[in-house]
Parts: C-alpha cells; structure tokens; sequence
C-alpha cells in the first residue's frame, strides 16, 4: 500500500515536486481498452512502482497508459502530514506561483531512518537462519556506519 513515507521518498529523491508530479505518479486514473498512442490493446500492468500502485504500460509502443493508486484527497491528507511533522515544506515557486514541494534537512534524516529500519525488518521477516540474519545485520550496520 502507497503510504506517506513513500509520498516523502518521492519527494526527497526528486528534491522539488509539483502537484502534477505527484498525481501522476500516485492517483488513479482511468485505463483505456487501448493506446491512445498506438491504438494497441496489449496493455500490461508495471508492479516494480510503489507498493499499491499500478501504472499500465502498452507492450507495442510502451506509452504510459494509466495508474492505479490514491485518491486526490489522500495524497492532499498525506501531503498535509507531511508537513505538519516537518518532513516536507510546501513553497511558491515564484516563475509559475504554484506551490512545489521539497524535502525538508530533517525530514530526509528521518526518511533515511526509515528506509533502514524497514530494510532490517524485511530481513528479519525473511530470515531462514538466524545467524546469516544477524551477519546480514552487522553488515548494514557496518554500512550504515561508513556513510555518515
């Protein structure tokens, strides 16, 4: 499922975002029977995006067809959160007078922690043997340690 720490990733990753951007990769849109494109009806599904979302790609032409995901509101409630825990900061852009989204220092501190506390979950969760697991552990530490 799409939450907001994912809506965070994408933000920090991009550094600065828009609301088009976000809706494009996040909101529901409607799939055509075929490409608009192309007018090809081998449309297949794309699962390598955030969890719970689906963007639908034409195997012919590989025009991005539709997203299955979020609501506006939710992201517009997930956006909100954001923001009031410090996260992300909404600003004007002053060109376009439209407002951009970016990360904020804090909020890619913390989207860093939790990137690494659910990488540890899964490989806890996924484990076989115990002692490879904490191996496994010692080692992202070590990394972890290294990069900062």
């Amino acid at each position: 499922m799409v939450d907001k720490i994912a809506i965070a990733e994408f933000i920090i990753e991009r550094e600065k975002t828009n609301w088009s951007d976000l809706e494009e990769q996040f909101v529901s849109t409607k799939i055509p029977k075929s490409c608009p494109k192309c007018n090809q009806t081998n449309i297949t599904p794309n699962r390598n995006e955030p969890e719970g979302t689906i963007i639908f790609f034409c195997e012919y032409c590989e025009e991005r067809i539709g997203t299955i995901g979020l609501s506006r509101q939710t992201l517009l409630n997930y956006l909100k959160n954001l923001i009031e825990e410090g996260l992300i900061e909404k600003i004007i852009n002053p060109q376009t007078l439209r407002p951009i989204y970016r990360g904020t220092e804090i909020g890619k501190s913390k989207i860093e922690d939790i990137k690494l506390k659910r990488r540890l979950h899964e490989l806890i969760d996924t484990s076989q043997n115990i002692h490879e697991t904490l191996l496994e552990i010692k080692k992202i530490i070590e990394e972890e340690k290294t990069r900062t």
